[in-house]
This record gives structure tokens, sequence and C-alpha cells, in this order.
């Protein structure tokens, strides 16, 4: 959680863009790394931490859909995480779980905010889809390419 909120308060954790995302963030990645080297529960909580230090930044929408939306996000990584790990073969077994963990936050995250901003009125689905498409290649690009080799690091190529 501290990496998130200090994250949070530096220039990494929000790049400024021009248009309605306003911002692509890599506040996912502690999230990211909860759900691969700790536990879906983990991850959840980190993801509240992100929720919290996004709608502390960005008061529209309200502080409950920022926060909801990123703890479920944390849950669902952890839970492929999980899922995922029992399913590969020894050799294997980190790498392809922590790739799909990083996957399955990044779009949740951006899904799930998608959606909540579409059925809250407050975006168009023609703008929407074009952030989603920009912001999460971007961010999900990052969540691959570091949290990946640092679950591997962390955790090994252990069963």
């Amino acid at each position: 959680m501290l990496a998130t909120i200090l994250l949070g308060l530096s220039p990494l954790g929000f790049v400024t863009v021009p248009g309605l995302g306003e911002a692509i963030t890599f506040l996912h990645l502690p999230m990211i790394l909860a759900a691969t080297l700790e536990s879906p529960i983990a991850a959840a909580l980190v993801g509240s931490t992100f929720g919290l230090m996004v709608g502390w930044k960005y008061p529209v929408p309200p502080m409950i859909y920022h926060i909801g939306t990123r703890a479920l996000a944390g849950l669902m990584a952890g839970l492929v995480f999980q899922a995922i790990s029992r399913a590969t073969s020894e050799g294997s077994k980190v790498t392809v779980a922590s790739a799909a963990a990083a996957i399955t936050a990044t779009a949740c995250n951006t899904l799930f905010m998608c959606i909540t901003l579409l059925l809250l009125g407050l975006a168009d689905p023609a703008t929407l889809f074009s952030v989603a498409l920009v912001h999460g290649a971007i961010e999900m690009a990052a969540a691959l390419l570091l949290t990946t080799p640092l679950t591997i690091a962390l955790k090994g190529r252990e069963s």
C-alpha cells in the first residue's frame, strides 16, 4: 500500500495527458504485485488504496466508484493469478500466471472505470473507447514489462 501512496504523491503515478482520461496511471503496478506476491485479498486492499489516491486527485466520479472498481480489479487479478498458477506446468507457472494477472488487472481497471463513467453519464462511448484503447495499451504494456519480471525475481520459478 505504501508504494501505491508514494506513486500517487509523485509525478510517476499520474502522467498527465490531454483529453478525458487526464492521466495515464501507474498506480495499478503495486496492486498487481500484491496479486502475484501475496493474495487476492491483499490485491483488493492495495486496489482500494489505488482508488483512494485516484479519487483524491480526480473527484469525478465520486470516491466510492474509484475505490470499488480498483478493489475489484485487484481481487480479479489475484484470483486469475491463483487459478493459472494451479493450471500451468511447473516450468512456466510464475511467468504465465503473473502475465495473466497483469493483463487482468489492467483490463479490469480500464473496463470497470469506463463502464462506471458510461453508466453515470459522464462520458460518451466513442470517447471512452479511445481513452481505453490508448491509456489501456500503455498501462498494460507497463504492467507486463514491469510486474512480470519483478514477480519472477521475487517469487522465483517455484511451483
